[in-house]
């Protein structure tokens, strides 16, 4: 499983941009899962964050777009969004991606974690759960105990920020993302 989501953010008219297509790992929060004060409640966007980023090994693929691909009339405000690689690659059949040399097939192995309300620091009430459960620790210290289950197959070492181009060895197995594991506290 891998995510090709498109997303071109302009810094203005003049600016190309990049596509990565990025193998998940646990460090990555589904935040559509995570996110408590929902805009629209309902609609998934797809989105992860990647927790002390994203080494460059579990980058797939990646695609330079020039400057009339970010920056057109088909834009929506001043960004555009494709949520597969499919639509966008037919819209701009020029367009392809180049696999990187430097993949490390080892990733993928891994999917991305569940949502994570503690570390959203928000009201908990939209998961039923008074807004004190999260309250004896701070954000990042929800964010290191997170790290502490889930980091290892990016090099975590116990503390931020993570060396992205540090050498890192997989684990062997995979550890197992659920909501009920790791630094989600038992509320029973």
């Amino acid at each position: 499983m891998s995510y090709a989501t498109i997303m071109l953010n302009l810094l203005g008219p003049t600016q190309p941009g990049w596509i990565y297509e990025i193998q998940p790992t646990p460090n990555m929060i589904d935040m559509d899962s995570s996110d408590l004060n929902l805009p629209h409640p309902g609609e998934n966007e797809g989105e992860f964050s990647a927790m002390g980023g994203i080494r460059w090994d579990q980058v797939r693929a990646y695609m330079y777009c020039p400057l009339n691909l970010t920056f057109g009339p088909d834009m929506v405000g001043n960004w555009r969004v494709f949520h597969d690689a499919a639509p966008f690659l037919e819209k701009y059949p020029d367009q392809s991606f180049t696999p990187n040399p430097q993949y490390n097939a080892a990733y993928d192995a891994f999917k991305p974690s569940p949502g994570q309300p503690q570390l959203a620091g928000s009201d908990m009430t939209y998961w039923g759960v008074g807004s004190d459960s999260y309250q004896g620790k701070s954000l990042e210290q929800w964010a290191i105990l997170f790290m502490n289950d889930y980091g290892e197959p990016v090099g975590w070492t116990g503390s931020f920020p993570l060396k992205l181009t540090a050498p890192v060895s997989l684990p062997s197995k995979k550890p197992v993302c659920s909501p009920s594991r790791g630094v989600r506290p038992n509320l029973a």
